[in-house]
């Protein structure tokens, strides 16, 4: 039902970015990603720095298996946010995922260094934490963990 009523709100307002995030939101959870990633770009038209936006397209190109493309979002959105940690966790997945250990290692750098001291447990809180209502992405705990106390 909600579908309904946001689609109604973008005919009025079709460049609404919050009405296009919720729509593309509703797409991410029902795995509809095509639809997911059409959305978010269009919100992406309306403000290239819209990082609910960018997040929507990083996890979609993840999920989907083109991490190439995924990189290129969750790397825009670490430099939108030089301090935060959800961004950084995404890109040392991707990382992992394609062995590009000297990328991984790049951010496992960075993270440790806005980490300040932090436990990992705290680190995938405050991550978690970013963006509490639009929880697109969720750290792989036992992956990260493996890694990030190797290094």
């Amino acid at each position: 039902k909600a579908k309904v009523y946001i689609r109604a709100a973008l005919k009025g307002i079709p460049d609404h970015t919050e009405f296009l995030h919720g729509l593309a939101l509703i797409h991410f959870m029902e795995k509809n990603y095509d639809q997911c990633i059409d959305l978010a770009r269009q919100a992406l038209s309306v403000n290239e720095k819209d990082v609910p936006a960018l997040m929507l397209l990083g996890q979609s190109y993840s999920i989907k298996g083109y991490p190439a493309e995924s990189i290129r979002y969750w790397t825009e959105i670490d430099n939108l946010r030089p301090d935060g940690f959800a961004a950084k966790l995404a890109l040392i997945e991707l990382y992992i995922m394609t062995n590009d250990h000297i990328r991984r290692t790049i951010y496992v750098d960075k993270l440790k260094n806005v980490a300040s001291g932090k436990s990992i447990q705290e680190i995938f809180a405050a991550a978690e934490n970013e963006n509490p209502a639009f929880p697109i992405y969720m750290p792989d705990r036992s992956l990260l963990e493996k890694i990030l106390s190797k290094e």
